[in-house]
């Protein structure tokens, strides 16, 4: 059963002709229905734009401006695409994860005075590696 109608006049009588297009029984409007993916009526074409561009982590915005699609529908597809990423988890990302120390901060030769003021009224020194202050 067919759950799409016809765009211009929206009755459901149509026939299949060449190419897979539809043709409306009563007003004779041809059209391609495009496949629904995630509740999108998206192309193939624009599905792999929003994944490429998705894939290589840009955001919302830039690939709404790289696609020219709405930021709804862009939206609802990288949605779409984190909800079936979920569900194929390879084996690799289970068990027990190991993490090793590191030490956060700039040389002294990049602080500022203020920076530097502080460490002087607590009378501490920073050292290099284990007993940092930072």
């Amino acid at each position: 059963m067919r759950r799409y109608s016809c765009p211009r006049c929206l009755k459901k009588d149509f026939y299949t002709i060449r190419r897979a297009k539809e043709r409306c029984k009563s007003c004779g409007y041809e059209w391609k229905v495009a496949a629904k993916i995630g509740g999108l009526r998206l192309s193939k074409n624009t599905w792999k734009k929003i994944l490429f561009w998705f894939v290589l982590g840009h955001s919302l915005r830039t690939i709404v401006k790289q696609t020219k699609v709405s930021h709804y529908s862009v939206e609802k597809a990288v949605a779409v695409t984190r909800k079936a990423m979920v569900k194929d988890i390879p084996g690799v990302f289970s068990g027990t994860v190991e993490v090793d120390e590191t030490y956060l901060g700039g040389q002294k030769k990049n602080k500022t005075k203020k920076q530097l003021l502080k460490e002087r009224l607590e009378d501490k020194e920073s050292k290099r590696g284990l007993g940092t202050t930072k």
